[in-house]
């Protein structure tokens, strides 16, 4: 499942990355597989299973996308701080305009993250999903999460960059 509709905006940064270490963004498609067993001779309504993958989306859609490590919970707002290229980076946003990630905030970590969520919206005859997912021209990166628990792509999955 594809189209122009399954896309999103967000920012991210790199601390350590030598071009990405300063706040920056991309505008984001989404590409859904799903698999699993029929049921009634159907897999899925596409049309529900497009509307589940949207609402995920939107929880994603001008967000700052960053790594917990970076982040501290200050009452309603994060307190985002770090150094990167020779200065300090520190940002005060509302808690609700922030996902904060386990791990670095790489196309690769997102992917997984917008892969889980998916996964948790599907029917349980669905017993795997591939998510592609574009942040620019030919970049980009592939999860396919097997089973159910929301697991990333080291606990039943593949990932791949693109």
């Amino acid at each position: 499942m594809e189209g122009d509709d399954l896309s999103f905006e967000y920012g991210h940064f790199l601390p350590w990355h030598r071009k990405c270490y300063a706040v920056h963004g991309h505008s984001s498609r989404v590409r859904v597989e799903i698999s699993g067993e029929l049921e009634g001779g159907m897999l899925v309504d596409f049309g529900a299973a497009k509307d589940a993958v949207k609402r995920v989306l939107e929880g994603f859609d001008h967000r700052l996308i960053a790594s917990g490590k970076y982040a501290e919970q200050v009452g309603e707002e994060v307190l985002v701080r770090y150094e990167a290229g020779g200065g300090r980076f520190e940002l005060r946003l509302p808690a609700s305009r922030v996902v904060l990630l386990p791990g670095e905030a790489t196309v690769e970590n997102i992917a997984t993250a917008v892969a889980a969520a998916v996964m948790g919206t599907m029917p349980s005859n669905v017993t795997s999903i591939t998510l592609s997912l574009s942040e620019g021209f030919r970049k980009g990166a592939e999860v396919t999460l097997s089973g159910r628990g929301g697991a990333g792509a080291g606990a039943g999955g593949r990932l791949r960059a693109l």
